[in-house]
């Protein structure tokens, strides 16, 4: 899992150059922070990474995740608000007392950010179409949903640079 992390963060790294994308700004979602890469056109990649390291009681708690969400502007509502749609992947391990459970969700969303200033922008995401597999134990079960995910709704933030 570490391995992923690190593979994340360089590619991050290697579409952040110059000739692939601009970084444009840092911000959080859902507690992920993320760093935002932008491809001009209203296009944006956010890449993520957390790391959380709980002992309480002799149990161990270990969550190691990491965040994919591609947008695109389809509307521009006046000069502040930005309608768009896209695709988001995120990847969490938990172990918690030797029993890892690692639920992978891929998802389909509508949102819309707005700014509050000229470099502070606040975003929600409407989360359509979920499919989430989770392994746990050696079993594995699969889930779609639409319109009824767990998570059908989350907000961020985003500070431009």
């Amino acid at each position: 899992m570490k391995r992923l992390v690190a593979l994340v963060l360089m590619l991050g790294l290697l579409m952040a150059s110059s000739s692939f994308a601009a970084i444009s700004g840092i911000g959080s979602l859902g507690g992920t922070p993320f760093l935002r890469l932008e491809f001009g056109s209203g296009k944006a990649l956010d890449l993520g990474a957390t790391y959380t390291d709980n002992t309480a009681g002799g149990a161990a708690n270990t969550t190691l995740g990491a965040l994919v969400r591609f947008s695109s502007v389809f509307m521009p509502v006046g000069n502040s608000v930005d309608v768009y749609w896209g695709l988001s992947a995120n990847i969490t391990s938990r172990n918690n007392a030797g029993v890892t459970t690692t639920p992978i969700t891929v998802s389909g969303f509508l949102g819309a950010e707005s700014m509050l200033s000229s470099n502070v922008g606040v975003f929600g995401d409407l989360n359509l179409i979920n499919f989430t597999s989770t392994s746990a134990g050696g079993t594995s079960t699969s889930t779609y949903s639409l319109l009824t995910a767990s998570t059908i709704a989350t907000l961020g933030i985003v500070l431009y640079l």
